[in-house]
């Protein structure tokens, strides 16, 4: 049984499916063995084959992500789109590079799409970034590193990616949404 689940995990990883997802050839020689080498093994038996621990990660990462988005196996897969905003914003992060496998899974009209704002490095959602790097943000709201400065830069990445603060950098604006989401913790006014 699990020889015909791998099977029909792989059967529509082929180039022809790439091509109608939107990939490129160099995307496809880099998403099409990824993306066949996780439907068939976890992290362990890559592993065992001495596939680096980087590559271990990745196909973990990957068959992870397909799971959560079909706990049943089947597909094509739905679209990422219906994720909760933290989670989707999880799967960007962990996906970041290795989105085109994820994508081989989906119908080709949605991964195309997805594609499109995959291959914008600029795109807030699809390359989460900070809007201010944590050294500012520590100056400008005399912050300490810690715990504390790791969850602001967390909630401004989700409120860029989610089109919540602009895609280009206005410092004031991601500052007072910061001093904002501060005095809602209860902590005392910074900066």
């Amino acid at each position: 049984e699990a020889d015909g689940a791998a099977t029909a995990l792989l059967e529509p990883l082929t180039p022809a499916r790439a091509r109608a997802a939107g990939l490129s050839a160099e995307e496809s020689a880099a998403a099409l063995p990824l993306a066949r080498l996780a439907a068939v093994l976890d992290g362990e038996a890559i592993g065992r084959l001495h596939g680096s621990r980087r590559l271990q990660q990745r196909c973990e990462r990957l068959r992870s992500w397909r799971q959560r988005l079909s706990p049943g196996g089947s597909l094509p897969l739905p679209s990422p789109d219906g994720l909760p905003e933290a989670e989707r914003l999880s799967l960007q992060r962990q996906l970041e590079t290795d989105l085109p496998a994820l994508l081989l899974h989906l119908e080709p009209p949605v991964a195309r799409a997805a594609l499109e704002r995959w291959r914008d490095a600029g795109d807030p959602l699809f390359h989460p970034r900070p809007p201010l790097d944590g050294r500012r943000l520590q100056q400008q709201l005399a912050l300490p590193a810690g715990p504390l400065l790791g969850e602001l830069l967390d909630h401004l990445t989700g409120e860029r990616a989610f089109g919540r603060l602009p895609r280009q950098s206005e410092d004031d604006r991601t500052l007072t949404v910061a001093r904002h989401w501060l005095a809602e913790r209860g902590h005392p006014r910074h900066g």
